[in-house]
């Protein structure tokens, strides 16, 4: 199946090694689930550029020390995966938060699409060591 929608996702670590994860509002599809902050790539815009402007955005946070982890697909979407890390202190979310080890990411309620999408995570994470 063709991908149609890119989509950025950040996985922005605190200086212990948590992640940020963001719940989606009851306005929102999948309502509740817990998903890393990020969303849809505008015309023209390269993936890297909508994760920052999509954590900005989410967040207030400005990530540093930007990595890419990945691609994985679900569907329609394409999703480009990011890793920063961001000054913890700075957060100013209107969705609810947490910040998780890497490992709790795979007991979260999530959509569909971020097994995927945290497997990837996982991956990267243990090739970095």
């Amino acid at each position: 199946m063709r991908t149609s929608l890119e989509v950025a996702l950040v996985v922005a670590f605190r200086a212990d090694g948590r992640v940020l994860v963001l719940q989606r509002r009851p306005d929102q599809t999948h309502t509740g689930c817990w998903t890393l902050p990020g969303g849809k790539c505008e015309p023209g815009e390269a993936p890297l550029a909508a994760a920052r402007r999509e954590l900005l955005e989410e967040t207030r946070l400005a990530g540093r020390a930007w990595r890419f982890l990945g691609t994985t697909t679900s569907g329609r979407c394409r999703f480009f995966v990011f890793a920063c890390r961001v000054d913890a202190a700075r957060l100013e979310a209107e969705a609810v938060h947490r910040w998780v080890r890497p490992e709790e990411l795979r007991g979260l309620r999530a959509p569909p699409a971020n097994e995927a999408i945290f497997r990837l995570v996982r991956r990267a994470l243990r090739r970095r060591g």
